[in-house]
C-alpha cells in the first residue's frame, strides 16, 4: 500500500457538505494505534471536522480515512493539544461502520464509470462517500443500511479489479 502515499493529498477533509461557516471546528486524531507500518498511513495525525455540541465535544463531520478508534457520526470528546484540539475518547457512538477503498490508478472509462455507478448506489444504500481524492475514498454505513448490500458492491468492485477495500471502523468491535 506504501505506492499509494501520493493518493493522499495535502490537504484532507473539506468542511463538511451544508455546514455554515465557521459551525464546525478542526480537530485531529493521533494515528499511531492506525499505522500499518512506517509509511503507511502517510501521515501522522488525521485532520477532521466536527461540529460542536457541547463543551469539548463535537460530532464527527467526516468519515475518517485512517482512525481507527471513532467513526462519522460519532460524538468524541477533545482535548488541547499542540495545535488543534485533539481526539480523546468517543462520547457517544453513531452507529456507523467505515470502510475504506482504494482505485486502481490503471482505469478505463467504463472502470470510471463503474466507480461514479456504485459509489451513487452506496450514497442510495444511506451510506456517505467522502473522496481524500480520484483514487481513495471512503464510506460511513449507517446501522439501518443494507450491510450485505454494501458488502456485494464493495466485492463486486474487488472481483473486477478495479479497487480494494478494507474495513476500517465497525461499531462495538475492539
Amino acid at each position: 500500500m506504501h505506492a499509494f502515499g501520493s493518493l493522499v493529498p495535502d490537504e484532507l477533509h473539506v468542511v463538511p457538505l451544508g455546514a455554515e461557516p465557521g459551525a464546525c471546528t478542526r480537530f485531529a486524531a493521533e494515528l499511531g494505534t492506525a499505522r500499518e507500518d512506517a509509511e503507511w498511513p502517510p501521515l501522522d495525525r488525521e485532520p477532521l471536522w466536527g461540529i460542536p455540541v457541547g463543551e469539548g465535544l463535537v460530532r464527527v463531520a467526516n468519515v475518517p480515512f485512517f482512525a481507527i478508534d471513532f467513526s462519522y457520526g460519532d460524538t468524541v470528546a477533545l482535548a488541547q493539544g499542540d495545535g488543534p484540539p485533539l481526539f480523546v475518547r468517543v462520547a457517544l457512538a453513531g452507529g456507523y461502520s467505515i470502510f475504506r477503498v482504494i482505485v486502481d490508478g490503471r482505469l478505463s472509462e467504463v472502470d470510471r464509470w463503474f466507480v461514479e455507478r456504485m459509489t451513487q448506489s452506496l450514497r442510495d444504500l444511506g451510506c456517505v462517500v467522502e473522496f481524500a481524492s480520484p483514487l481513495f475514498f471512503g464510506i460511513a454505513a449507517p446501522a439501518h443500511a443494507s450491510e450485505e448490500g454494501i458488502l456485494d458492491i464493495l466485492a463486486m468492485g474487488e472481483e473486477d479489479g478495479v479497487w480494494s477495500y478494507d474495513e476500517g471502523f465497525a461499531p462495538g468491535v475492539e
